[in-house]
């Protein structure tokens, strides 16, 4: 965070970083939780294909149901951070 309250991301200097913004449901049912968490980081996935050195920020602001399930889907892939 810089000092004036605006968020940084630690991506490598000079890269700017593919921003994407989360907002969901918050009921969701159980029994599709795991394919949309699929879903979601499918399309991290492709963006991370067609994007391979440029950061990913995942913009979120945690409420439960799809914002969380976002960030669930980003656990384990390379080069994306979560700024909630």
């Amino acid at each position: 965070m810089h000092s004036d309250g605006r968020a940084s991301c630690t991506a490598a200097p000079g890269l700017v970083p593919l921003t994407l913004g989360v907002i969901g449901h918050r009921d969701l049912l159980p029994a599709e939780v795991a394919r949309i968490t699929e879903q979601i980081r499918d399309v991290i996935v492709s963006y991370r294909e067609h994007y391979p050195v440029t950061p990913i920020l995942v913009l979120t602001s945690l409420a439960l149901g799809a914002d969380q399930l976002a960030v669930d889907a980003c656990d384990g892939l390379d080069n994306v951070r979560i700024l909630a």
